[in-house]
């Protein structure tokens, strides 16, 4: 699987995983296992991979031109269409 978040999605999963994870610590009562929820949101954001978004074809990391050196616009995960030729009739 190629990594499908960019820098500010990993950052905001890390946040919010870290968040929940405090729960565990700072809540009483059965409220408290809701802190579990940070777990996953902190692997996605270490491995840089979502596996939800696979299915809807989302991509949040942007490519350098040097990962595709094919493509002018800055690769085919940025998802920026390629320029293309329009050709007009009279």
């Amino acid at each position: 699987m190629n990594q499908n978040l960019g820098k500010t999605d990993r950052i905001i999963r890390t946040i919010l995983g870290l968040g929940f994870l405090s729960f565990l610590a700072l809540v009483d009562g059965n409220i408290r296992w809701i802190g579990l929820l940070g777990i996953p949101l902190l692997v996605s954001a270490l491995l840089g991979i979502c596996c939800l978004y696979y299915p809807f074809g989302i991509n949040t990391k942007c490519c350098s031109k040097e990962d595709s050196p094919t493509s002018a616009h800055g690769g085919p995960c940025c998802n920026k269409s390629a320029p293309t030729e329009t050709k007009e009739t009279l």
